[in-house]
């Protein structure tokens, strides 16, 4: 219940910090013993300079020789073994929701990991796509809801990620791309073994292309020279027809469908770097937020970590009236422990920046779980994996539609209001998350407009295999089924709705509702989810999906929430909107 997002109209991330503290995290280098120590471990070079990749190979005279790298560690006559572990950490889009390569699994886990993209995340993670039927499965593509954004909408976009983020965070360096693609060939599919993303000569061109030869490519032992082979992808595995190569690296040095919507890293001094290597004016470069390692939750604040993204206008986005769409977010982690070399005798730092082909195969600073001696008569072994340090993870949405905003609209800002969740509490549910209207607190002016709308599945059922988690969908209604409804409430602390006669949300003019609709045509169409006065208690026969259209608002500030979902003993689904004049 402590979840609330703040929207706001700039076209950047949200900062709802002011003091750099960590309340929940107790950061590696600050634990109560002190303990001083250099390690060896890998940091990222998932972001690349292609002359950079392609010209730097230092000669270097260096001997690895065994790795069994030396260390004392003294305090208070306590010696401390300090074992770092590789991160398996993965990233979940929430809002608009991602797929992670569901389409309409009934059972907790997808069926197939390798559908579109490779998302390296959890089995477990993931929303299936939405459907505009009450008995839709998700089998017929003409049945997939498609959610409409309009040109120059705000529409936040929250997620979260596993293992840290943001410059307070002194574990890691961590950096999300964010990017859209477009094409009338998009294709969510009918069944777990099809859809389409990238297109087939897209893959074609990866699959005949060489490999970057100057990449860092440590120990492995990569089974083929093209661009479908890379560290993390050495044996060339297939997902969907996305290129691993340009899958793993940013910004990538040959042609692709993906456009950058936003670069959000730990190190903002790469912003500088990026515009002179890959510019691109309608790329947002800026920090990214704090999050602490090994946790799926949210920033400062108990805030979801998000980013406000002004939808391009079809012409932009695809050079048509209007365009299908995904959209793809990239999470790359590395530790912030430095890479040592050995030179001449001597360990030397190595800026991670200049880790390329010179120091791979048997000059590698990183190995497979090597052995370390820190001179206590025995030798351990360290938890490393090279195909995986410095990691690249995605999320994908299913397809979206962009489309142009109406000509009554023109004036003011469209903020999209969305559901985010799946049915199901919070450990069935997870690394998903429960219900809740995104964003929660919408602060606007009665010049603009909010965009209602909300996508959901039939077979959110979360049946076995339940993977590492819990099976089962707790909730209200029909097993399985994704509702929603909008009825105003007069206080955040009440859980009963107001009556009609009390409902102040919604007015009578018909310029305020794009379609015209009056105010009880309003405050039905929103308690039914579009249904109409058949609906029943609980909505099981009202569609997953519901376009609400745009609508302005008088000044005041409005609560309201679902009343099929806030279940007010665990749980809650509701929102507030405060409209200035």
């Amino acid at each position: 219940l402590s979840h609330r997002s703040i929207l706001t109209a700039a076209n950047q991330p949200v900062h709802i910090y002011e003091t750099p503290v960590h309340p929940h995290s107790t950061p590696f280098r600050y634990l109560s013993f002190r303990v001083f120590f250099f390690f060896f471990f890998f940091v990222n070079l998932f972001f690349v300079s292609p002359s950079l990749s392609r010209s730097l190979a230092r000669s270097l005279s260096f001997y690895p020789g065994s790795f069994n790298m030396k260390i004392t560690m003294v305090c208070a006559a306590v010696a401390l073994l300090c074992l770092v572990q590789l991160a398996t950490c993965d990233v979940y889009l929430h809002s608009p929701r991602g797929s992670n390569n569901r389409l309409n699994e009934q059972s907790a886990t997808r069926n197939n990991n390798n559908r579109l993209f490779d998302s390296q995340n959890n089995n477990r993670g993931g929303y299936n796509v939405g459907v505009t039927t009450a008995d839709s499965n998700g089998g017929n593509e003409a049945q997939h809801s498609k959610m409409q954004l309009f040109a120059k909408s705000i529409m936040p976009v929250e997620w979260t990620n596993q293992h840290g983020s943001g410059k307070d965070n002194l574990n890691v360096h961590s950096n999300f791309v964010l990017q859209y693609m477009c094409s009338n060939s998009l294709r969510n599919g009918q069944n777990t073994n099809e859809g389409t993303h990238e297109s087939d000569a897209y893959y074609a061109a990866c699959q005949n292309r060489e490999r970057n030869k100057g990449l860092f490519t440590a120990d492995e032992d990569l089974t083929g020279d093209s661009a479908t082979h890379t560290r993390q992808n050495p044996n060339g595995n297939r997902s969907g027809n996305e290129c691993p190569e340009e899958r793993d690296y940013f910004p990538y040095w040959e042609p692709n469908p993906w456009k950058d919507i936003a670069y959000l890293t730990s190190e903002e001094e790469r912003c500088a770097w990026l515009d002179e290597v890959a510019p691109d004016e309608n790329r947002y470069c800026g920090p990214s937020q704090y999050s602490r390692d090994n946790h799926l939750g949210n920033t400062y604040g108990g805030y979801p970590i998000m980013y406000n993204w002004t939808v391009p206008t079809p012409q932009e986005a695809c050079g048509a009236a209007s365009c299908q769409c995904v959209l793809r977010l990239r999470y790359n982690i590395s530790t912030a422990d430095s890479v040592w070399i050995e030179e001449d005798g001597e360990l030397k730092l190595l800026d991670y920046w200049l880790l390329n082909a010179t120091y791979n195969d048997e000059f590698s600073p990183l190995q497979n779980d090597p052995y370390v001696d820190i001179d206590v008569d025995q030798v351990f072994k360290l938890a490393i994996n090279t195909a995986q340090t410095a990691r690249t993870f995605q999320d994908r949405t299913h397809i979206f539609r962009i489309v142009e905003r109406p000509a009554a609209a023109n004036k003011g800002e469209i903020y999209n209001v969305i559901v985010r969740g799946k049915r199901g509490n919070i450990v069935q549910t997870y690394p998903a998350v429960e219900y809740d209207f995104v964003p929660n607190h919408l602060h606007i002016k009665d010049s603009d407009w909010v965009h209602f709308q909300w996508e959901g599945s039939n077979t959110h059922d979360n049946n076995p295999n339940g993977g590492d988690g819990q099976t089962g969908d707790d909730g209200e209604g029909t097993g399985g089924t994704d509702r929603h409804n909008i009825v105003q409430i007069m206080d955040m602390h009440e859980n009963y709705p107001a009556a009609k006669n009390k409902v102040t949300m919604f007015t009578d003019n018909g310029d305020m509702s794009i379609p015209s609709r009056t105010r009880d045509q309003l405050i039905l169409q929103f308690a039914t989810a579009g249904k109409g006065a058949d609906v029943d208690p609980l909505l099981n026969n009202a569609s997953p999906y519901f376009n609400g259209g745009l609508l302005r608002f008088n000044p005041g500030t409005y609560h309201y929430m679902c009343t099929r979902n806030n279940n007010f003993s665990n749980r809650g689904q509701k929102a507030t909107l405060v409209v200035e004049g």
